[in-house]
C-alpha cells in the first residue's frame, strides 16, 4: 500500500523582498525568501505570506531572475524546524522547501539581475506559465471519475 503521509504546496504570488543568494555550512546554495498571496474573503481582500526556502539550482535561479514584487510560481514540501532566538526562545516555523520554481511574468520582466546581460542567454530564460484565458472550461462529463 502507497504511503498517503505526503503534502506538497503550490504557492503563486509575488515575492516580498529582494533575496539574497547565500551558502549553507556545507557550501550549498540557499535562499529564503516570502511569497505574498492575494486571497477573496467575501467583499474584502486578504494577503498570506509564506515563507520558502530554495537550495541549489532553484536557489541561483530565483537570486538571479527574482526581486520584490515578481511573480513566482513555487512547488514544494511543507516543513516545519525548530530554532533558538538570540535571547534563547525556542520557535517553530513552517516553510515550504521549494522542488521547482516557475517564471510567470513575462520575459521582457523575467530580467536577470546584473549589470552584465552578456553572461546570460535567452535559453537560460523558462517559458512563461499560461494565461487563464488560455484554459478551457471543463465540463463535468469530461472528468475521468
Amino acid at each position: 500500500m502507497a504511503n498517503l503521509n505526503y503534502a506538497k504546496m503550490i504557492i503563486g504570488g509575488r515575492v516580498t523582498a529582494d533575496v539574497e543568494l547565500k551558502q549553507t555550512q556545507s557550501g550549498k546554495a540557499c535562499v529564503n525568501f516570502s511569497v505574498a498571496v492575494s486571497r477573496r474573503t467575501g467583499q474584502e481582500n486578504a494577503t498570506d505570506f509564506f515563507d520558502v526556502v530554495a537550495f541549489d539550482k532553484n536557489a541561483e535561479t530565483v537570486s538571479k531572475y527574482f526581486h520584490k514584487g515578481s511573480s513566482i510560481l513555487v512547488e514544494g514540501t511543507p516543513t516545519q524546524r525548530e530554532f533558538t532566538t538570540r535571547d534563547g526562545q525556542k520557535r517553530k516555523i513552517i516553510e515550504t522547501v521549494a522542488s521547482r520554481v516557475c517564471f510567470v511574468d513575462s520575459r521582457e520582466e523575467q530580467k536577470p539581475i546584473t549589470n552584465d546581460p552578456s553572461q546570460y542567454t535567452p535559453s537560460q530564460y523558462a517559458a512563461p506559465a499560461p494565461a487563464f484565458k488560455d484554459f478551457k472550461d471543463i465540463e463535468d462529463d469530461d472528468l475521468p471519475f
